[in-house]
């Protein structure tokens, strides 16, 4: 093979190469780097034993002080926890006992049956549909949330699928916090799951506005995925217009963009 044709070849390799890469999408990208092999960490810098320690990052507090401060702390938060939990119970009963406002029909929080529709524009060529449905009685629910993502150039699809168990807590009347166990799974050109938690934060101070965040925290085969979804709604008891933006992340990729639709609730 002479000079010019080895040349040739490399160029015609190089431009298939170019035209490949060109030809996945954004969903491709997503789906590599949220279920693909996650990078190797680098190995932790070794300890010199000879040296003595900077005075300044040496703790103060003593075994037996950080066991006590620990133990003081999973008690605050497990007191929190019932506190917010009773309420949620104490919020839709007939007779609430400790002369809190019960749940009004229609209400935002803490809601019997919900369901949410938005459509979601990230780019020129890709959008998505937007489902989540939520059901449950007090501090116990359950919260089902499809996004079907959609790209024309190159034409792909891409769906997330959410499933969680809720613990909601009543902070008053219009704060709820809720903390949700689950898992979060990935369906294009394969199909991958794992574990996610969600710590959803709803502020209604009137009943025709409120402000709700969710976030989301997912491990796929040791890649991170992060959703967080904030938006406003505005409307009146039953329903809701929902505007807000959806930052969906992996380690070098994303699917964010601004949402709007409905909010429906019982």
């Amino acid at each position: 093979m002479g000079k010019r044709t080895a040349v040739r070849v490399g160029v015609l390799l190089l431009a298939l190469s170019s035209t490949a890469t060109a030809i996945a999408g954004e969903l491709d990208a997503f789906e590599t780097d949220a279920t693909g092999p996650a990078p190797e960490e680098p190995a932790p810098a070794r300890r010199h034993w000879g040296r003595r320690p900077c005075k300044g990052l040496v703790s103060a507090l003593t075994p037996d002080d950080e066991v006590d401060e620990v133990c003081l702390t999973a008690l605050h938060v497990t007191l929190i926890t019932l506190y917010g939990g009773l309420h949620s119970c104490e919020r839709i009963s007939d007779q609430p006992e400790l002369h809190i406002t019960p749940r009004a029909p229609g209400e935002a929080l803490i809601p019997f049956v919900r369901m949410d529709v938005n459509y979601h524009p990230i780019g020129r060529d890709l959008t998505a549909w937007d489902y989540r449905g939520e059901a449950g009685w007090g501090p116990i629910a359950f919260s089902a949330r499809l996004t079907q993502y959609d790209e024309e150039a190159p034409h792909d699809e891409l769906d997330m699928l959410q499933l969680y168990g809720l613990y909601r807590m009543s902070f008053g009347r219009y704060v709820e916090v809720d903390l949700g166990f689950g898992t979060l799974a990935l369906h294009g050109n394969g199909h991958r799951d794992g574990f996610a938690f969600t710590m959803p934060v709803l502020v209604h101070p009137w009943d025709w506005l409120g402000v709700e965040c969710r976030p989301v925290w997912c491990t796929i085969d040791q890649n991170r995925i992060h959703d967080n979804d904030l938006a406003v709604l505005v409307g009146g008891p039953y329903a809701s217009l929902r505007l807000g933006y959806r930052w969906v992340y992996t380690r070098d990729t994303s699917l964010d963009g601004p949402h709007v639709g409905v909010s429906l609730r019982w």
